[in-house]
């Protein structure tokens, strides 16, 4: 790994000490200079310097004058530190190309942590120059070259071939949550697992995923294998796999795994299930204003915090609140799918609203709490093979369906996410059962992060057209 170099300019030896000594636990090398012109010299001499943490006040030359004549030649990252906290001050380090401002005294954790920000960003904001297959993109030349000779293209060429070099190797139909993922951890944004374990459960772009990811970090994987039928054969096969991975796991992360400790965890998952479960029955009749992210972290119930104590206590929380609810109001709407939670149009139908409000997402209710917590890796096996988006779309509609009406919904909106083949296969399916079991269903399609994949306009112009229906004559 690269060892990035910071050049620290401040005339207060006490003061460069602390900042060295903070960045070079963190793994940076540090140079130092005392006074505006010896960091002038250091920068043109050390054609390596990643960022510079620039004091303002400082003799023979000032902070200003450096990042005044250092932009002229370069972009490098500039954190300016100072005393003084004016925001005129502010304002004219960010006019001479400025990148962070902070104002003494401060924290150097918080001070180490945005110089990592900066160099995070900085690395993929001045990636100026892309080779790949014989095609040379300079961005900031705006120019092409394909074995060596010169294209020209128009501005709209230049942009598509820049964004298909900047995106090999990601297919433009695959999933955005997985593209966010993978684009977090080839930027640095995620931590090097020691290990990566993953299933085909729910999602089969996790097969791409995360073998990429592992390929990526080069670290150890282990594939759980899901069969698409409920059966008990199938229920023991997974479990063979759990056991395996428990060995797994315990070389590859130096820790052991107690047996009686999954017991106990298990007991508290299944405690955990049938609050929530009894929690969307109350619902029914009760009403509580919703946004549009609450629901989806209702999904931590059956995902990754199912068996933490601090997911039994959000539970027992909800039925504590339930009890004290008024009488419901407005229109009860089911979720299935992801929630386009920055949605200015789903916004503003269903967030915080007396008028309808969801009361339910299908990635909250995927296993019933019917296992056995003395047989720990049937009872996992079970939740898995038994999941409701495992299978046929047929058993997710079905539980659906189900919960939707549970939890009293007047109807569903069934959202085709972006990229998700299940999800967008099955709409006409699930409209189809919806309304056999009559359950109003709206098939809304769109992103549940990429807001260029929206569509605003006819969200907008759809959901209110399907609640104002659901409002039946009194809407007429």
């Amino acid at each position: 790994m690269e060892i990035l170099k910071v050049l620290v300019v401040d005339d207060e030896a006490r003061m460069r000490k602390l900042v060295r000594d903070f960045l070079t636990v963190k793994g940076f090398l540090v140079v130092e200079a005392g006074d505006g012109e010896e960091a002038i010299d250091i920068f043109f001499e050390q054609k390596d310097i990643a960022l510079i943490l620039l004091d303002v006040m400082m003799p023979k030359m000032d902070g200003w004058e450096v990042c005044r004549t250092i932009r002229k030649y370069s972009q490098v990252p500039i954190i300016m530190l100072t005393a003084r906290g004016e925001e005129q001050d502010e304002l004219q380090g960010f006019s001479l190309g400025v990148d962070e401002y902070i104002s003494k005294p401060f924290s150097p954790k918080i001070l180490v942590a945005r110089v990592e920000a900066i160099l995070r960003r900085s690395s993929t904001m001045f990636q100026e120059v892309i080779d790949v297959g014989g095609i040379h993109i300079d961005k900031s030349a705006h120019q092409v070259l394909v074995d060596g000779k010169n294209v020209d293209l128009s501005y709209k060429e230049f942009e598509l071939i820049t964004y298909f070099a900047e995106n090999q190797g990601i297919a433009e139909t695959l999933c955005s949550y997985h593209k966010t993922f993978l684009g977090a951890a080839q930027k640095g944004l995620l931590p090097k697992p020691k290990c990566i374990v993953y299933t085909n459960l729910t999602c089969d772009a996790n097969l791409l995923t995360f073998r990429t990811l592992a390929d990526f970090y080069q670290v150890p994987v282990f594939a759980i294998d899901v069969p698409w039928n409920q059966t008990t054969e199938n229920v023991q096969y997974v479990a063979d796999q759990l056991r395996d991975l428990k060995v797994f796991l315990e070389k590859n992360t130096g820790k052991t795994i107690s047996e009686d400790r999954l017991k106990e965890r298990l007991v508290c998952s299944k405690r955990t299930l049938e609050n929530y479960k009894k929690y969307q029955q109350l619902r029914a009749d009760r009403y509580v204003p919703s946004d549009l992210v609450t629901p989806l972290y209702a999904g931590m119930t059956n995902n990754i915090l199912l068996g933490t104590a601090e997911e039994e206590k959000y539970t027992q929380m909800l039925l504590e609140d339930i009890k004290k609810a008024p009488a419901a109001k407005g229109k009860h709407i089911y979720w299935m799918h992801t929630i386009p939670f920055w949605s200015d149009a789903v916004r503003q139908e269903l967030c915080f609203s007396e008028k309808a409000q969801i009361v339910g997402c299908e990635l909250a209710e995927t296993c019933e709490p019917d296992f056995d917590p003395e047989n720990p890796f049937e009872a996992m096996a079970e939740r898995m093979v038994y999941h409701s988006l495992n299978g046929s779309a047929l058993r997710r509609i079905e539980a659906g369906i189900r919960h939707a009406k549970q939890a009293g919904a007047d109807g569903a909106v069934w959202f085709g996410h972006w990229g998700c083949k299940h999800t967008l296969g099955a709409a006409q399916l699930a409209k189809k059962k919806c309304e056999e079991a009559g359950l109003p269903l709206l098939i809304l399609d769109g992103d549940g992060c990429d807001r260029s994949h929206g569509g605003e306009g006819q969200t907008s112009t759809r959901l209110g057209a399907f609640l104002e229906m659901l409002g039946g004559a009194e809407n007429e």
